[in-house]
């Protein structure tokens, strides 16, 4: 199965992610920091990452 790793802060855009990504053989995990991505990572199941990125 299929798995896409959000990485959001913004909390209504990242409900809207992984509404918009959501399928019946596809695995939707999401995340609001960077540390809970790095272990979501660790797990080594994900196929795709979406990350936002801010610059400063």
């Amino acid at each position: 199965m299929e798995q896409i790793l959000i990485v959001e802060d913004d909390i209504t855009l990242n409900q809207g992610l992984c509404k918009a990504l959501k399928e019946n053989d596809r695995q939707i995990v999401s995340c609001e920091s960077i540390s809970e991505a790095k272990e979501q990572l660790s797990l080594g199941t994900v196929s795709f990452v979406l990350l936002d990125i801010k610059r400063a």
